[in-house]
């Protein structure tokens, strides 16, 4: 699974997931780094830059 940036469209939720009695290692840094990454881009800037 991917998540690309799309320029014209709103922002939508995106979900982290993983098996229940799996979860990955460094859970809380994990969410906190997708949270930094997608508040920190706006729908107008390229995440590749």
């Amino acid at each position: 699974m991917a998540y690309r940036a799309v320029r014209d469209a709103q922002p939508i939720p995106v979900w982290l997931a993983w098996w229940k009695d799996d979860p990955p290692a460094h859970l809380t840094e994990l969410v906190n780094l997708a949270c930094e990454t997608y508040r920190a881009v706006q729908p107008w800037q390229d995440r590749r830059a």
